[in-house]
């Protein structure tokens, strides 16, 4: 899983790049790609958490289990935030959802 977390960083770095010489604006193949990282760490997430059950957030290594649920759950919020402003500029109602702006 070592090859996944560095391929995403070297994407990250790509699309932060590329983000800011095309002023903001993401391709869908970004995104897509986004959303298939973001996929893979949940599935991950998901999986250590079964494997281990409680053991998971309260083992020795805690925090970083703890660390690794905030940066998934951050990832989901984005995926979740991205789609639902796609889904409301075609209506054009944004503000009448709660923590999303413009």
């Amino acid at each position: 899983f070592a090859l996944v977390v560095i391929t995403n960083a070297v994407f990250i770095g790509y699309d932060v790049q590329r983000t800011v010489d095309s002023d903001g604006e993401r391709s869908t193949g970004v995104q897509i790609i986004q959303y298939s990282y973001t996929g893979l760490f949940t599935l991950e997430l998901i999986l250590r958490i079964c494997a281990h059950g409680r053991r998971f957030f309260v083992s020795e290594e805690w925090m970083w289990a703890w660390l690794d649920v905030f940066i998934v759950a951050s990832s989901l919020w984005d995926v979740v935030v991205e789609v639902v402003t796609a889904i409301m500029e075609g209506q054009g109602d944004l503000e009448s959802i709660a923590g999303l702006s413009n």
